[in-house]
């Protein structure tokens, strides 16, 4: 018994750390550098690394779920131990773990409906994670290296992040303008990036692609965001789960 209580507070707490704290510390690793031209080559290589940790990350927490859920219900963890699992990296692959909190939470409390997860409305949890992330590179380095994505993430975040956008029923935690955002502008580059296709794929984007209004969405700004909202979905709905399992010790 002691060890599983170890073992709890240990995923526990990497769970419940949020992925802007991951930001915070890439923002706070570039205060030592000026504004001066010669760290402007810079930006890309600093945006892409930290954008690699905090996907790598998410995916961590989304393993860690599941094994905590193995843990505790011994017919998924037969599932789970002879199944095929992906990296957890893809839209679909993290709706499985969003739909197995759910399900799991449903199983000991049948009326648990996934927005009262949220002490407050939708709305309010954006609009929070937009002022975090505005406060937090408020006159930063990361504006200098790439200062129009930044003024186009400020202008267009908060339409993006709208209720109607976000689902949050028993299935999903996105609508369909996310979903197809999320595996365009996080997910494929997410792959160039982890498998170094970008040294020699010289090519892309096409002249087409540059193009369309929805290139905008194309920079580290707007993937820094839709991370951080998927994370916060997960930690209220898992601190939910280990509320209503009785084994929320951290």
């Amino acid at each position: 018994m002691y060890i599983k209580i170890m073992y709890i507070k240990v995923h526990s707490k990497f769970i419940l750390t949020p992925l802007l704290e991951i930001l915070r510390d890439g923002v706070n690793a570039c205060h030592s550098l000026n504004n001066g031209i010669e760290v402007y080559p810079m930006g890309e290589y600093y945006l892409q690394s930290l954008f690699l940790k905090m996907t790598g990350a998410q995916e961590q927490k989304m393993k860690c779920i599941c094994w905590e859920i193995a843990t505790n219900d011994y017919e998924y963890r037969y599932k789970y131990l002879n199944g095929k699992h992906g990296e957890y990296s893809s839209y679909s692959e993290k709706k499985e773990v969003y739909s197995l909190l759910i399900k799991e939470i449903k199983n000991i409390q049948t009326s648990f409906c996934p927005i009262k997860a949220f002490d407050s409305s939708i709305e309010r949890l954006t609009s929070v994670i937009i002022y975090n992330i505005e406060n937090l590179l408020n006159e930063t380095q990361f504006i200098y290296f790439a200062q129009r994505d930044y003024n186009i993430f400020a202008n267009k975040i908060s339409e993006l992040f709208r209720e109607e956008n976000l689902t949050l029923n028993d299935k999903t935690f996105f609508g369909t303008r996310l979903q197809d955002l999320y595996q365009e502008i996080i997910w494929k580059h997410r792959n160039r990036c982890a498998h170094n296709l970008l040294s020699y794929q010289q090519d892309l984007p096409n002249l087409e692609i540059l193009a369309d209004p929805e290139h905008t969405y194309s920079n580290y700004f707007f993937r820094y965001a839709i991370l951080i909202l998927i994370d916060e979905i997960f930690m209220k709905l898992y601190e939910k789960y280990i509320d209503v399992m009785g084994a929320f010790e951290i």
